[in-house]
């Protein structure tokens, strides 16, 4: 019994002598797409580095210069000594990073390895994408969306008298006024946040060059609880007020009197950019962009 006893104990002890020297191996990771504003991207393995001498130190390297000013991984990880950071910043127009991984164990024994993240990300301009037709016409939609690794994919909504909703620049036939929003999703699968808005508006009569914004103001912009329009036209008096969202669905109506001031609570509506249209009666006079916060 006694030698069966120190033949497990020196077979144990030959294991972990074993175990205590093996190689030493580092793991930064597979390579990934970020999806910016949308993806958390954590680094490194499970685990990240294995065998040697425990335990370990880390640091994580990279740089990226724009003009005179160069940034480093300390820019966009929440901690370059951690065995899995999180991305926590890029920049625009990043295409792709490196990041090297250096890991040491308790006896200097050191390994690198590295990772690459390749970014996808849409811009745009935001502006006041619209057109008036009179109804019976037609006006191609555009929008303002940048960015993404082609080849791109468009969707428009609604699918209301559209050519094509899948294509980049359908026509559009409206018989009412109509929202339409363009989400664009890349190569790899990341998408626009938020629809880019083309507004097209339908004018019952023949006239068709008018202002539809100088003559109301709408504030606080952005706004949190209360929504105030004011206008300084007195010839309208029977008003109707549309919130629609940043992919044409309608969020709000509050008709109204007296135009002079109103207050709408827009408590019930959430965060995110929106379009609000003026109607006297059915025709639109102003229209406006709004954001909720």
């Amino acid at each position: 019994m006694k030698t069966i006893k120190v033949s497990i104990i020196i077979t144990i002890i030959c294991a972990g002598a074993l175990n205590s020297f093996a190689q030493l191996t580092v793991n930064a990771g597979n390579d990934v797409v970020c999806c910016v504003g949308v993806d958390t991207i954590q680094l490194g393995n499970t685990p990240t580095a294995l065998g040697g001498f425990p335990p370990y130190t880390y640091v994580w390297e990279t740089s990226y210069t724009i003009g005179s000013n160069t940034f480093y991984a300390s820019t966009f990880l929440d901690d370059i000594t951690s065995s899995n950071p999180l991305l926590i910043s890029t920049a625009s127009n990043l295409e792709s990073l490196t990041f090297k991984l250096t890991v040491t164990d308790s006896i200097s024994n050191t390994k690198t390895d590295s990772v690459i993240i390749l970014f996808s990300q849409f811009a745009s301009l935001l502006p006041d994408n619209f057109a008036t037709i009179n109804q019976g016409d037609s006006v191609q939609l555009l929008h303002t969306i940048g960015g993404g690794i082609p080849p791109l994919t468009y969707l428009w909504s609604p699918n209301y008298y559209l050519s094509d909703f899948t294509t980049e620049n359908p026509w559009a036939k409206p018989d009412t006024t109509t929202y339409y929003a363009c989400t664009v999703t890349d190569y790899v699968g990341c998408q626009t946040s938020n629809g880019d808005i083309f507004e097209v508006y339908v004018n019952a009569s023949s006239i068709i060059e008018r202002d539809i914004n100088n003559s109301f103001k709408i504030h606080p912009n952005p706004s949190k609880n209360n929504l105030i329009i004011e206008h300084t036209n007195n010839d309208y008096n029977e008003l109707t007020v549309e919130i629609y969202s940043s992919l044409g669905k309608l969020e709000l109506v509050n008709k109204v009197n007296s135009f002079e001031k109103t207050i709408i609570n827009t408590d019930d509506i959430p965060q995110g950019i929106y379009f609000i249209s003026i109607k006297n009666k059915q025709e639109i006079i102003a229209s406006k962009k709004w954001i909720k916060i």
